[in-house]
Order: C-alpha cells, then structure tokens, then sequence
C-alpha cells in the first residue's frame, strides 16, 4: 500500500490569532485538514482514507510556524467497510479542489469557534470580539491565496517506513541537542539553518 505526503499552510491573518489561541488554533488546524481529505474520500471515492497527522509548530530558527503533514493511504475502506477502494498512484486528486475545501473548513470553523466563545484576543485586538469586526477580518482571509501541497506517491513501502518513522521514533538528536551553543542561566544560543543550505546564524533566546 503506498502513501501520500499532503502538507497544509495557513494563511497570513490566521498566524496572529493562532499565536495568541495556540492550543485552540492547532487544534482546528488538524481538524480541517482531516476533514477536508475525508470530505473528498467520502463524496467522490465512497471511501474512508487512513491518515497519520505530523503537526510541524516551529522552524529550524526556533520561531513559531506551525504547518500540517498529512500522510494518507493511497486508497481506503469503503464506507461500509467491505472492500477497499483504491486509486490511482499517479494521481490522488485535484490541488484547487482540496484548497477550496481547505479553505472553507478553516473559515468555517473559525467562525463557530467564535460563536462558542474559544477565541482569546489581548486589549490591542478586542474589536475582534464583536462577531461583525470578525467576520470582517475573515472576509480578507478568504481572499487570500491558500496553500495544499500534494506530494508524489511514496509507492516504495521502504520509503513510506522511513518517512513515517521519522516522526513516530525518532533516534536522531533534536535540534536543541545538537545546534545549541552557549547555555546559561538566563538564555541559550543556537544556529539556525534554511532548507538546503549549511550555513545558518546564530541566535540567542533569553529564558524566563
């Protein structure tokens, strides 16, 4: 059975309302996600979709940016749960439907998040407890690009092993191991790294 790499990013006005609702915003982040590939398993396929969830929360520079890996079955069970239903591992499904699914489930359930009172906003924000200056804010959210990346069949099951893996046992060191320089009392200094690249600057976080 193969796997598929789907990968998540939020949109600009989202991430200043997540930082400031961290549990509350990863939590609907997930739910989204798994919903908007389960919603399209059940409608077109008939099918329920097997999914390992990796919440991605900070960057290789210790900043907060948190993203979403998906990796789903390349098929799944039936809705009654007799037979299982594959598809075809060149081609899962459409980017800009699962995008526009996406989109409208974050909305969405943004929305009833507010209604139920989960938001938190600091005094700098507290227009945006009035659901009209909220819906506002949403109406320039949803005009915003959003972002789905489908990743190529993991057909080798070597390979779907060893990409799983990573994230379920980990052996290697985490980076606070292994990137952290000088440690003190009052901070810690680290070098950071960008994709594909060997150089990285330093940095020093202070501590509480």
């Amino acid at each position: 059975m193969a796997f598929r790499d789907i990968g998540w990013y939020r949109s600009g006005c989202f991430s200043k309302l997540e930082a400031m609702n961290r549990r509350e915003g990863l939590n609907l982040l997930v739910r989204a996600a798994t919903e908007s590939v389960q919603q399209w398993a059940r409608d077109v396929k008939g099918m329920r979709m097997g999914i390992l969830i990796v919440i991605h929360t900070f960057g290789s520079d210790l900043k907060w940016h948190p993203h979403i890996h998906l990796v789903v079955t390349g098929g799944g069970l039936s809705l009654d749960g007799a037979r299982w239903v594959a598809t075809d591992p060149r081609f899962l499904m459409h980017h800009g439907g699962l995008k526009k699914r996406w989109k409208y489930q974050v909305v969405t359930r943004m929305k009833e998040a507010h209604k139920e009172g989960k938001w938190r906003f600091p005094e700098s924000a507290s227009y945006l407890k009035l659901f009209p200056c909220f819906a506002a804010m949403l109406n320039k959210l949803w005009k915003l690009t959003w972002w789905a990346y489908i990743g190529a069949s993991l057909a080798d099951p070597r390979f779907s092993v060893q990409y799983i893996g990573r994230y379920s046992a980990r052996t290697v060191a985490p980076p606070g191991q292994y990137r952290a320089g000088e440690l003190c009392a009052s901070s810690v200094s680290s070098r950071s790294r960008k994709a594909n690249r060997t150089s990285g600057n330093a940095m020093t976080a202070a501590g509480a």
